[in-house]
């Protein structure tokens, strides 16, 4: 799937009102995307549909992902562990404030996983919100960053273009292969 070319079971969107997003990181965020995707598989949870899409990355995305890594942490940015990139373990449960693939749960909800890391530069969060009261159930992934300062202002720019290409792609993979 090319960037901007969607499925007719994947979409642009605006976040959900519904959405537990903190409203004011969302009020002064540099960049937002939501991505709204039928459900195939009902039963999934936030952390099912969470390992669905960004369980399954594959090898050339794991070695961007730590090539990044490598860049950026001299600059002070927070990054995931090699393990967290590399292996996928998954716990029984979850609880807010719990590492999931390196990243920190700062809600998780029936409804609704919100899922990120707060740096000095840039705060981003993930969520994935189900949304059931529909005839067909779909989940509305979306994410925000917040960047701090210029280099934060630097870094966004740099790696958005990659960002939502990847973003889209994992979620257009997941669903196409009966993960979402």
């Amino acid at each position: 799937m090319r960037s901007g070319q969607f499925s007719a079971a994947m979409r642009e969107t605006s976040l959900p009102a519904t959405s537990l997003i903190d409203r004011a990181l969302l009020l002064r965020s540099d960049y937002r995307e939501s991505i709204a995707i039928e459900l195939s598989r009902a039963d999934l949870s936030t952390i099912d549909a969470f390992f669905a899409i960004f369980g399954h990355r594959p090898g050339w995305m794991k070695s961007i992902l730590i090539l990044r890594n490598a860049l950026a942490a001299p600059f002070g940015l927070e990054v995931s562990r090699h393990r967290d990139i590399l292996s996928v373990e998954r716990k029984p449960a979850y609880a807010v404030g719990d590492s999931l693939l390196g990243w920190t749960i700062f809600v998780h909800t029936p409804a609704e996983l919100i899922v990120g890391r707060d740096n000095a530069h840039l705060d981003f969060r993930v969520s994935i919100l189900r949304e059931d009261a529909r005839e067909q159930p779909r989940a509305v992934i979306s994410t925000i960053c917040d960047a701090h300062n210029m280099f934060g202002v630097a870094y966004l720019k740099a790696v958005l273009p990659f960002h939502k290409r990847g973003f889209r792609w994992l979620i257009a993979r997941a669903r196409s292969s009966g993960r979402l």
